[in-house]
């Protein structure tokens, strides 16, 4: 017996709506692809600097923003000033 008071988040005739850290990162690789070093039109961003742009729009945890770069192809790097992200400007 089913219980009348469930809330449903889904309706089968609408898809899923992908997580707000998912479509920001989309957002993102507009404008932005992997980059394997230092050099013209590339910057070099931490997660957190990556984060507070994102605020702007939502609140993001920091392990989603992480994961949903990595698997857009955005690698870690690291230099005296510490862990950053190479982004290429297209």
């Amino acid at each position: 017996m089913s219980n009348t008071n469930e809330k449903t988040t889904e309706s089968p005739t609408q898809p899923k709506t992908p997580p707000v850290t998912e479509m920001l990162v989309a957002s993102l690789i507009k404008t932005f692809e992997p980059a394997i070093a230092p050099g013209p039109d590339v910057e070099m961003m931490t997660t957190i600097d990556i984060i507070d742009e994102m605020a702007a729009i939502a609140d993001v945890e920091k392990w989603e923003v992480v994961t949903a770069l990595k698997q857009s192809g955005f690698t870690i790097h690291h230099n005296e000033a510490g862990f950053f992200w190479l982004l290429k400007r297209k």
